[in-house]
C-alpha cells in the first residue's frame, strides 16, 4: 500500500472536489481517496502493484483539473521563496541608490 498526496489545481467548489474524488476512486488499485477543497489537496492510498502516480494524475486530468505530486509542489514553493528574497534585496538596493 502506498500513500500519495497531490496538489490539485483548478478546483473552485465542492462539486469540483467531488469530481476529482470520483475520478480517482475509479482508478484500479485505489483503496481510499480524500480531496480537500480548502487546501487543494488529495490524499490517495493505493496498491502500487495495480496503479502508479502517472495513472492517478491522468485520472485527475480526465476530470478537468491539474495534479502535482506534493513533493514537487514543495520544491516550487522553495524556488518561489528564493526568488522573492532576491527581489527584496534588489528592491532595497535600488531604493538606497535612489535615496542618495
Amino acid at each position: 500500500m502506498t500513500t500519495q498526496e497531490l496538489q490539485i489545481t483548478g478546483m473552485s467548489c465542492a462539486a469540483c472536489a467531488a469530481a476529482v474524488e470520483r475520478s480517482l476512486r475509479q482508478v484500479p488499485g485505489v483503496k481510499t481517496c480524500w480531496v480537500n477543497l480548502a487546501t487543494d489537496r488529495a490524499r490517495i492510498d493505493y496498491d502500487d502493484r495495480r496503479t502508479d502516480l502517472p495513472s492517478l494524475q491522468r485520472a485527475v486530468m480526465a476530470a478537468g483539473y491539474g495534479a502535482i505530486p506534493l513533493d514537487d509542489t514543495l520544491s516550487l514553493d522553495r524556488k518561489s521563496t528564493r526568488l522573492n528574497s532576491s527581489h527584496l534585496v534588489i528592491s532595497y538596493a535600488v531604493f538606497c541608490l535612489k535615496k542618495k
